[in-house]
């Protein structure tokens, strides 16, 4: 207790603040991107932990939006009653966005909602930016003094920002590349509440290690998540608060913070309770009057470390396109065009090291997966329709114009948010042409999906891969986990292609074509990892009847994937230009199928319904057994007993022309 005051004292005297500290100084900073009425149960677990919690930043529509939303007002309301601070989200393209409309974003906040800061998301780390973020910053003072700016970099920026900013993201990542965090000396001469983290990928196990990481890294502010997204709150929200609450927290009741400069004159104290925006570099800046508690660091965007404000992003899973048919199909939004011919399969390499990005959270049950080329505007009945089939959908690609298009859409908006409040992955759709597209352009693409639709987005869909590896496709996916380590990426070579593309990629999309060419696919010709789950294959079908939808889902799952979607349009009516008539069946049939669980098997060429089973040292002893039969009394119970009879007929011609085909090593693939 004697070094705990100790400690405490020093702290102020060296910093000239007045900041006292309990125990240690740690409070919660919550990028809140999730709206009330969706998720208001977390925003109740935000405003219950409201001791713990220093702010919220917010983000209506990734913005204000264009008029007051009186859900907004509400929760605000109730959470700034509570003593947490409110700041509002503005992106700025990496300074690339015209400042007016920057300007206009934060008059717009302070309008429509009582907000204590500006959040500025998306800040350039180019010291040739400076200029940009200043005039942004003084923009804010000048119009509210009362209010605060936040900088989110997620990386240690040059000090040069410091002067400008009240609060800085100055770590958001992965709780591995915040084990090897070390904050630069020249951080040591402001107060912790100058700084905020935000770490991605923790366990509850290891909450505690994360605040002791942060604590020893001198930041104040800290969100660390279990979730890949920020839509919802980590599951151990509640126990992070009471963790920060024991560890203690910043009183910011007293004076500002106000750092000594480094190289001169020490920075002006600001009035009473700010964060304290210092004078840095010797220079002097006054920040804000009383109460006024600094804004936040960036506006969550979880990116990886290393690259300059970055926004994050869930992963995306791109457009889809038939195989091997005439008019490879899917490049072209709502509408599509007819894109060239592709061969089907090719035996590919064996890969070494999985990818990194976000997994498909369903991996005992089949679940659909939907190219949602249709326009919010004017097909709203088929988006409705997804929003009550979320339970068991789990991926819907969009594709505003072969691509994001020219600007951000409030009408997809709205409806990404809604279905990403819910757990559905929404990923954006990028055309590469068979990877002859200008990987500048493919990367524009990406950087616009992410500006226009942070953390409502969950990865890229990256379209048009061909079936041979191409080191084109190494860099495209390197770029997205640049801009979001915890993206989703699914490629669609739409046939089973290279090896190597499975280790890149977190989803494939290896069938894409009619009912015909379906009842003839056999799955992977290469061999899978053990590692490998079966949700990392996805098989889209055109041109299938309704009264085959039980045989279809029964081949999906047979061939080893749990990702499907079908629909009674052929290629040339644009298959994905409408959903299906039979959506809603193929939701509850596919929620009624329990494919093999991951690592309860061992994978095969072959399938995920097939192993070996009885005597593995006989590589031709391939038995079937009801634990290998996920499908047939799941099916049949859902879709009648004439599919129970499908089934088993379908599981024994495959079985017994595979066995034909290609013996099953023993021990598993490795």
């Amino acid at each position: 207790m004697k070094f705990r005051v100790l400690a405490c004292l020093l702290l102020f005297y060296s910093q000239n603040a007045g900041v006292h500290c309990s125990g240690s100084s740690v409070r919660l900073g919550v990028p809140a991107y999730f709206y009330p009425s969706y998720l208001g149960s977390d925003w109740d677990r935000v405003y219950a932990a409201a001791s713990a919690v220093g702010f919220m930043i917010i983000s209506p529509s990734s913005g204000p939006g264009t008029s007051v939303n009186s859900d907004y007002v509400a929760a605000i309301t109730r959470v700034r009653s509570a003593g947490i601070r409110v700041f509002g989200y503005v992106g700025t393209l990496l300074g690339q966005r015209s400042v007016s409309l920057v300007y206009d974003d934060c008059d717009a906040y302070y309008s429509f909602y009582s907000i204590d800061g500006i959040y500025i998301d998306q800040v350039s780390t180019d010291p040739l930016k400076l200029p940009y973020y200043r005039n942004v910053s003084d923009y804010v003072k000048s119009k509210h003094p009362d209010g605060s700016v936040g900088f989110a970099l997620g990386e240690v920026p040059a000090e040069s920002f410091m002067e400008f900013a009240d609060v800085v993201l100055v770590f958001s990542g992965s709780w591995t590349n915040y084990q090897a965090f070390v904050s630069p000396s020249w951080m040591d001469s402001y107060s912790p509440a100058r700084f905020f983290h935000i770490v991605t990928g923790v366990s509850s196990g290891t909450v505690q290690a994360v605040l002791n990481q942060c604590n020893a890294t001198r930041c104040g502010f800290l969100y660390a998540t279990d979730v890949p997204s920020l839509q919802q709150l980590p599951t151990f929200f509640q126990a992070e608060a009471q963790a920060v609450a024991t560890l203690g927290r910043f009183s910011l009741t007293s004076g500002s913070t106000g750092s000594t400069g480094s190289s001169g004159s020490s920075g002006s104290t600001g009035s009473s309770g700010s964060f304290g925006s210092s004078g840095s570099s010797g220079s002097t800046r006054t920040t804000g009057s009383s109460g006024s508690t600094g804004s936040v660091g960036s506006s969550g965007s979880i990116r990886s470390t290393g690259t300059s404000g970055s926004t994050g992003s869930s992963g995306s899973t791109g457009s889809i396109r038939s195989t091997g048919s005439s008019g490879s199909f899917g490049s072209t939004g709502s509408s599509g065009s007819t894109g060239s011919v592709r061969s089907t399969g090719s035996s590919g390499t064996t890969g070494s090291t999985g990818s990194t990005g976000r997994r498909i959270g369903h991996n005992s049950t089949v679940r659909v997966a939907v190219p949602a080329y249709f326009d919010p505007t004017f097909h709203p009945a088929d988006w409705q329709s997804l929003y009550t089939g979320r339970s068991g959908l789990s991926v819907v690609v969009f594709n505003p114009n072969n691509g994001p298009g020219a600007g951000r859409l409030s009408s997809y908006a709205t409806q990404i948010a809604r279905l990403s409040a819910v757990g559905v992955l929404v990923i954006g759709y990028v055309s590469t042409a068979f990877g002859t597209r200008s990987l500048s352009l493919v990367q524009q693409d990406i950087d616009y999906y992410f500006a226009w639709y942070p953390y409502i987005i969950g990865g890229i869909f990256l379209d048009e891969t061909p079936i041979g590896y191409m080191s084109y496709y190494d860099q495209a996916v390197a770029y997205i986990r640049l801009r979001s380590a915890s993206a989703h990426v699914m490629l669609n070579p739409g046939t089973v292609p290279d090896r190597a593309y499975s280790n890149i990629s977190d989803s494939l999309v290896i069938f894409e074509g009619n009912w015909s060419m379906y009842q003839r696919f056999d799955g992977p010709v290469w061999q899978p990892l053990p590692r490998d789950p079966p949700q990392r294959q996805c098989h889209l079908i055109h041109g299938l009847p309704i009264d085959a939808l039980e045989d279809a889902l029964a081949h999906c799952v047979l061939t080893g994937c749990t990702l499907f979607y079908g629909t009674e349009r052929a290629l040339a009516a644009n298959p994905w230009g409408e959903l299906s008539t039979d959506f809603a069946q193929q939701v509850s049939a596919a929620l009624a199928i329990n494919a093999p669980a991951v690592g309860s098997t061992t994978w095969s060429s072959t399938s995920s319904a097939v192993g070996c089973i009885a005597d593995c040292g006989d590589p031709d002893a391939v038995l079937l057994s009801s634990e290998k039969l996920p499908v047939a009394v799941p099916i049949g119970a859902a879709l009648g007993g004439a599919a129970l009879v499908a089934v088993v007929v379908v599981v024994a011609i495959v079985l017994h022309r595979r066995r034909q085909r290609m013996r099953i090593k023993p021990g598993g693939w490795s």
